[in-house]
């Protein structure tokens, strides 16, 4: 199996790339559905629905992963300048 990462991943690392898989099956679906919704049933539809709901659903969410990782830096960099100042979530 090929390695994913060539050394130890860092956070930003990890999401950013989970991020680009999902844009990739978004992009691989929308390819599927130009290709062949003409002969899809309803059942196939909805599967394809389902499929899409569920990556944009995952791809918020490690967006809100993201913002909270930045922010979490933020405070780490503040706390070892003695800043003392918190942002909030």
């Amino acid at each position: 199996m090929k390695s994913t990462f060539r050394s130890y991943p860092d956070s930003y690392e990890v999401v950013e790339f989970l991020i680009e898989k999902l844009n990739q099956e978004l992009e691989t679906l929308n390819e599927q559905k130009k290709t062949g919704i003409k002969w899809w049933s309803d059942v196939r539809y909805a599967r394809y629905d389902e499929h899409r709901f569920i990556f944009i659903q995952q791809k918020r969410y490690l967006n809100k992963l993201m913002k909270q990782l930045e922010i979490a830096e933020h405070n780490d960099i503040q706390a070892r300048d003695g800043a003392g100042e918190e942002v909030p979530f």
